[in-house]
């Protein structure tokens, strides 16, 4: 065989295991994938909301279960109502859209599945965190209404958006103690693919 026919086909076995090499690769984040777009509203669009906050209010609303009918909107007579604010971002406890859209939408499920009256909360005007995470009522008393002034739990959402995952903490404070009564932490994984988001694994084991 000459030299130049030897080189010849040294060089397309070499291409052709390239390729093969590159076809077989799973699709990830980092240098060798940054294709799609990782902003927090793409990844909610790639996710079921319905599903996940559901599926958060059953498991946040155990804490009330001894008082709650399952699917009834009423909350019982005597019940305390619960604030619930929007979610905001853990760093910045900052809210924007998808805050507000999260927010909705823990709000309408807690209310299906907690059985009490939901009273909505925005972080900065109705409530104060600090950097430690303690909860505190912004307004005075004579602000706050008549049903306000009965509250003594309120539901935080945090979030922080990662570059590959999506982390979602939903947890019920005592106002007074600033004890947790319950919390759920959510962790959605994402790979990319053609430019599309998709999620990893179930949202619920």
């Amino acid at each position: 065989m000459s030299t130049t026919r030897r080189f010849f086909l040294t060089g397309l076995a070499a291409g052709a295991g390239s390729i093969l090499l590159s076809g077989c690769q799973t699709p990830r984040f980092g240098a060798e994938d940054t294709s799609c777009d990782t902003k927090l509203i793409t990844k909610l669009s790639a996710i079921d909301l319905t599903g996940l906050f559901s599926g958060i209010a059953e498991e946040i609303c155990t804490y009330y279960a001894g008082s709650c009918t399952k699917g009834s909107l009423a909350a019982p007579k005597g019940v305390a109502p619960i604030m619930v604010t929007d979610f905001v971002e853990i760093e910045s406890l900052q809210s924007d859209k998808s805050g507000l859209l999260m927010g909705d939408l823990m709000r309408a499920y807690l209310m299906k599945n907690c059985c009490r009256t939901v009273i909505q909360a925005e972080v900065g005007k109705d409530i104060r965190i600090n950097d430690k995470g303690a909860v505190s009522l912004t307004r005075q008393p004579n602000q706050l209404m008549k049903a306000e002034l009965d509250i003594r739990e309120i539901v935080i959402g945090t979030y922080h958006n990662f570059n590959d995952k999506l982390v979602i903490n939903v947890k019920i404070i005592d106002i007074q103690t600033q004890a947790i009564k319950q919390s759920v932490v959510k962790e959605l994984k994402f790979t990319c693919s053609n430019r599309t988001l998709k999620t990893q694994g179930a949202l619920f084991k």
